[in-house]
């Protein structure tokens, strides 16, 4: 197993973790387009073959409804119990999938995503009340540029793959 491989796998993986406490549809979305290009899953059998189908692109509504209603008032916190949990278990599963795809321990892999979603739902909570806070300004607006964020973070996590995985 080489060193690129296996850091590839845990890199993706605690990127890919912040990115489900960012924003928690949207690792999933983000792995069914890279899958549908070609980038994620190329040989894999279901269930990550299954991310290559038309159909799992479908992974793109509720992220994109989780951009929208993010930005409303009665959306409840991240940290909830049970929306931390969810995000928490989305890291893990895309920890998991992307250390099985890059040949790293995959428990490893999946233990890193979930931890790293976890710090990134409280860092993305508190950086959008000590950014509101600090400069006054409405919260949608740090919460337009954590969307950002988010998506920037998870395409560069999925687009550098390395020579060796390249079919």
């Amino acid at each position: 197993m080489s060193t690129e491989i296996t850091t590839t796998g845990y890199v993706r993986a605690g990127i890919l973790g912040v990115v489900a406490g960012l924003r928690s549809h949207l690792p999933i979305a983000l792995l069914a387009v890279a899958a549908n290009h070609g980038a994620f899953a190329a040989g894999a059998p279901a269930p990550l073959g299954l991310l290559r189908s038309r159909g799992a692109l479908v992974a793109l509504v509720p992220a994109a409804v989780e951009l929208a209603v993010d930005k409303l008032p009665a959306t409840p916190p991240r940290t909830n119990p049970a929306s931390l949990a969810f995000r928490v278990a989305i890291g893990a599963i895309v920890g998991g999938a992307v250390g099985h795809e890059a040949r790293t321990p995959v428990i490893a892999c999946a233990l890193l995503g979930a931890a790293s979603a976890a710090a990134g739902s409280f860092a993305g909570a508190s950086y959008r009340r000590i950014a509101r806070d600090v400069t006054g300004y409405p919260a949608v607006v740090f919460a337009v540029a954590e969307d950002a964020i988010a998506i920037g973070l998870g395409v560069f996590a999925l687009r550098s793959v390395p020579s060796s995985l390249r079919q």
